[in-house]
């Protein structure tokens, strides 16, 4: 904290972690409107986490099945069954890159024209 005392006797203080705290504090009970660069950041990444969630989401189901094939196999004594579902839940896995890639892509086509306008009023502000 740098400290400044003037011949009157005035002393001043700064800190920019004290401002830091202040502003966090102000925004909290200000309204907050997002600029367009944010807007057009969280649309985009929200494409990104939408796809990776729902891989994610895929590739438990497919383990799962994967595993249930197993377990008709071991377990159970169904072999032919075991192996037919245990083969499924492979040929599911091998699917969780293209299922994200598809989800991503549909998800960019849904958003592209809100993301493009946005991008168009960012590049035509004055500044």
């Amino acid at each position: 904290m740098d400290k400044e005392k003037n011949e009157s006797g005035f002393s001043f203080s700064y800190s920019a972690g004290r401002q830091i705290e202040i502003d966090r504090i102000v925004s909290k009970y200000t309204d907050n409107k997002e600029d367009k660069f944010q807007q057009m950041k969280k649309l985009d990444d929200s494409v990104e986490s939408l796809g990776t969630a729902i891989a994610i989401v895929y590739a438990i189901v497919s383990v799962l099945v994967f595993g249930a094939g197993m377990s008709f196999s071991l377990a159970m004594n169904q072999m032919v069954l075991g192996i037919v579902v245990g083969i499924t839940g492979v040929v599911m896995l091998f699917f969780i890159a293209p299922v994200r890639r598809f989800v991503v892509k549909k998800r960019r086509e849904k958003i592209a024209p809100k993301i493009l306008e946005l991008a168009e009023e960012i590049s035509n502000l004055p500044g």
